[in-house]
């Protein structure tokens, strides 16, 4: 069994700060630190340290290798990893002492993955394979047609929650990764503490739940 993960690739650069900026202000950083981020990543790395056969596919730009060193280094396929001249996703974090955040999402290289990326990744599979997916990236519908189409399981985790998902062909996904916020928007309803995957689905075919 193999996992394709086509995700999101980012640098997220994390400035501690004594407060939020303010409209207007400048404000120095107490320190600043640079990681690798994405969810597509950090989804890649999980997977990879679980032991599971891994392919990630995505975007970045000409000064990001070293993202691509660090899924290499963790077992992570890298081969439909696109470099170009595009910006490669990034995030600017700011961090207060109490530890809440602030952040500003570029998606960048991310939101230039095509169809024709979505056919040639997906050529790497076979039947029974599964489809790992995001929505931080482009062609995210496509992908789940796709790959429905050559017999994959297709897992997606509907974040950043966006209007477009309800356009998605959301009816061939088997596994869906949600907090409750999007489950609530999937759903149209409210959570209790638990939702049964039948009510996720009922509801996505416009079924009671």
């Amino acid at each position: 069994m193999r996992v394709l993960n086509m995700g999101s690739i980012n640098i997220d650069h994390v400035y501690e700060v004594d407060h939020f900026v303010r409209p207007g202000e400048t404000l120095s950083g107490l320190s600043y630190h640079s990681y690798a981020g994405g969810k597509g990543f950090n989804q890649s790395l999980a997977l990879a340290r679980a032991g599971v056969d891994t392919l990630h596919a995505g975007r970045v730009g000409n000064h990001a290798a070293w993202l691509l060193q660090r899924l290499e280094q963790e077992g992570v396929d890298t081969t439909h990893v696109t470099v170009g001249e595009a910006t490669t996703g990034h995030a600017i974090i700011q961090v207060v002492p109490d530890g809440e955040n602030a952040i500003v999402l570029y998606g960048g290289a991310n939101r230039l993955i095509s169809e024709d990326d979505v056919v040639l990744a997906l050529s790497a599979c076979s039947p029974g394979d599964y489809l790992l997916l995001q929505n931080e990236i482009s062609s995210v519908a496509q992908a789940i047609q796709k790959a429905h189409e050559r017999g994959l399981h297709i897992v997606f985790n509907p974040a950043p929650m966006t209007a477009d998902v309800h356009q998605y062909p959301l009816e061939f996904v088997d596994l869906f990764i949600l907090n409750e916020t999007e489950a609530e928007a999937l759903t149209g309803k409210p959570i209790r503490r638990r939702l049964a995957p039948e009510c996720v689905n009922d509801s996505l075919a416009r079924r009671r739940c």
